[in-house]
């Protein structure tokens, strides 16, 4: 199956109620890296709530070096993101969320648990997912 069908696929999957415990940005993330690497980018950390969720991230020295940690590779700049790559996009000053690129637009989960495209420039890390 091509790689856009897989990513279709899942996002059609995704669009589910955000909930901090089992369905943020984080885990919508992670689930797609599982599909596509096997691994499991997740740490198994409760987090119940915003606060909870912002202290591990907060526990890691922020969102990017977490994503950078638990998938064990240094990221990119968004201009270079291929289909698939998980992608960082700041949101606020202090906020962001964790994303896929779909090429010139990533995805995102909000937080009515509907999938949105942002574009992909605009993130401000990417990492690559699949092919070395």
């Amino acid at each position: 199956m091509q790689l856009a069908q897989r990513l279709a696929e899942y996002l059609a999957e995704a669009a589910r109620p955000f909930d901090w415990a089992t369905h943020n940005c984080c885990h919508f993330a992670a689930g797609w890296v599982r599909l596509i690497e096997g691994l499991d980018a997740m740490p198994l950390v409760p987090t119940p709530d915003a606060m909870q969720a912002w202290r591990l991230i907060a526990s890691y020295g922020g969102l990017a070096d977490a994503i950078t940690q638990e998938l064990g590779r240094a990221p990119i700049a968004p201009a270079e993101a291929r289909l698939g790559d998980v992608v960082l996009m700041p949101l606020m000053s202090d906020r962001a969320s964790v994303g896929i690129s779909n090429g010139r637009v990533s995805m995102f989960l909000a937080d009515d648990g509907s999938v949105l495209a942002l574009p992909t420039l605009q993130a401000v890390h990417a990492w690559r997912i699949g092919a070395a």
